[in-house]
């Protein structure tokens, strides 16, 4: 599943998790978002998003864990 990530605020939108508060159930894709849906931190458009790639994900884990 995919992460991305408001270039606004930062606000990571993971489809694994969804956005419970925002009654988006986990498992949602990005792109299977109602066409409402807007950031939760900022109210920033879907248009403001970008996928987060797969070398970005790892650059943010923690260093501690491996």
């Amino acid at each position: 599943m995919a992460v991305f990530v408001c270039r606004l605020c930062g606000y990571e939108y993971d489809e694994e998790d969804g956005d419970p508060s925002g009654g988006i159930s986990p498992g949602t894709e990005f792109y299977d978002l109602p066409r409402y849906w807007v950031c939760p931190n900022c109210g920033a458009d879907r248009e403001d998003f970008e996928e987060l790639t797969s070398e970005e994900k790892t650059e943010e884990a923690d260093p501690s864990l491996f």
